[in-house]
């Protein structure tokens, strides 16, 4: 089973951030489930396919939910597995039952907070970011600015040279100062 990079990119900071919160909390319960969605591109995904002209965006949000300890002991291979599962599946037929069943029970996935289990991985790879020069020069960073940025918020965007990946993870600094003394993090960053 081939595994994209950007899925083993997003299950790698789902371990880290697991375990760096884990690391905050005395009272962490491992049985607790974390939920990690992601958007998903709807446009070729149509039958028929949308339109290349098409303007504006059409996602469906893909969701894993398991539990801490599963997170932790199982390993990125088998996380990066149920990220392609998710994705390989996005269909048609799916996608319209998702558009149905959020019709007649709308949700909004929050988060905020230390404690806070949800991750979510947004963004697409159809914007160039840093091909833009608008008479300063090429870009050296990419900022989403304050709006929408909340606890687990992560922009990933093609980065500033071929192949790579360009990744923003919103967070407490709690969090952030438990992933940088966490040594399997820091060794692959």
């Amino acid at each position: 089973m081939l595994i994209s990079s950007l899925q083993a990119v997003l299950a790698h900071v789902w371990i880290t951030v697991t375990r760096a919160r884990r690391s905050l909390d005395v009272n962490y319960n491992e049985n607790e489930e974390t939920l990690f969605g992601f958007m998903m591109s709807n446009r070729t995904k149509f039958i028929p396919p949308l339109s290349e002209t098409y303007f504006g965006n059409s996602i469906t949000f893909g969701m894993l939910t398991e539990k801490d300890e599963e997170v932790l002991t199982r390993g990125s291979g088998f996380l990066a597995s149920l990220f392609k599962e998710v994705v390989n599946s996005h269909c048609d037929e799916k996608i319209k039952s998702s558009i149905k069943s959020w019709i007649q029970k709308p949700f909004i996935i929050t988060s905020s907070g230390v404690a806070n289990k949800n991750l979510v991985a947004r963004n697409s790879h159809r914007f160039n970011m840093y091909g833009n020069d608008f008479g300063w020069g090429r870009p050296i960073a990419i900022k989403t600015g304050r709006n929408g940025k909340s606890s687990g918020i992560t922009n990933v965007s093609p980065g500033p040279v071929e192949g790579s990946i360009d990744i923003e993870i919103f967070l407490p600094i709690e969090v952030f100062q438990a992933m940088e003394n966490d040594v399997e993090f820091m060794e692959a960053f």
